[in-house]
């Protein structure tokens, strides 16, 4: 009962992260040069990358995290 638990943490996590990632961020790299700039839904309504790029830490730790324990 808890490993099914753990899984379905893990797909809610990953599912939250692609949600976030393709719909609502949606980084845009710039090559060659290091750096991009954001075209989301999110970044229409003017909120902060620094937001984003919190969220997306959270999410990727939480991940990371899960599959380590």
């Amino acid at each position: 009962r808890q490993f099914r638990n753990y899984l379905l943490y893990m797909q809610v996590l990953t599912a939250a992260n692609d949600i976030k990632l393709d719909v609502l961020i949606e980084p845009f790299p710039m090559f060659p040069a290091f750096g991009g700039y954001c075209k989301g839904i999110v970044c229409n309504w003017n909120v902060p990358i620094q937001y984003s790029f919190a969220t997306t830490v959270f999410l990727l730790g939480n991940i990371g995290g899960s599959i380590v324990i």
